[in-house]
């Protein structure tokens, strides 16, 4: 049981189910274990050492691989400055005022939880490369918030939020 005032500090709070699928748990052990033996310093040594070293596996056709991924984030953290100047806040304020309205006993939004989604609403924006702030940023920004808000919520205010 975490307080009030320690949740609201929070952009997104995430609540992780462990759910049992062995497909995906098989992929993800390999995922990690390559991802770790490839990257030990030893085994860098070792395919610097060798002419004919293996490649690592290429990424599957939904997957971006690892370093263009890198050099995406870089790129956008370094060049891109999101202006949420034109943000139709209105949608902000009366997405506040319902929660606020609705509260049934689980976490109460505050104002910094106004904040998140305009940092989430920018944040998409950036990932975009975009310079400002579309309605549709809005939009996602408010989809992802009030999904982790909910998901967070005991199960009778969330029951009675939907």
């Amino acid at each position: 049981e975490m307080t009030q005032p320690i949740l609201q500090r929070f952009d997104l709070l995430y609540v992780i189910r462990d759910e049992v699928d062995a497909v995906r748990d098989q992929q993800l052990a390999d995922f990690v274990l390559n991802s770790h033996v490839l990257n030990h310093p030893t085994t860098q040594k070792e395919a610097a050492a060798t002419p004919e070293a293996p490649e690592p596996a290429a990424p599957s056709a939904d997957q971006i691989p690892q370093e263009l991924l890198r050099k995406y984030i870089l790129y956008a953290r370094d060049n891109i400055r999101v202006s949420a100047s034109q943000l139709n806040t209105e949608m902000f304020a009366q997405l506040y005022a319902d929660l606020r309205r609705e509260h049934h006993g689980g976490v109460v939004i505050s104002v910094r939880h106004i904040e998140s989604m305009i940092r989430l609403a920018e944040a998409h924006a950036k990932l975009h490369l975009r310079e400002y702030v579309r309605k549709s940023d809005a939009d996602a920004a408010v989809a992802l918030f009030l999904h982790c808000f909910l998901n967070t919520q005991k199960y009778q205010a969330k029951r009675a939020m939907r």
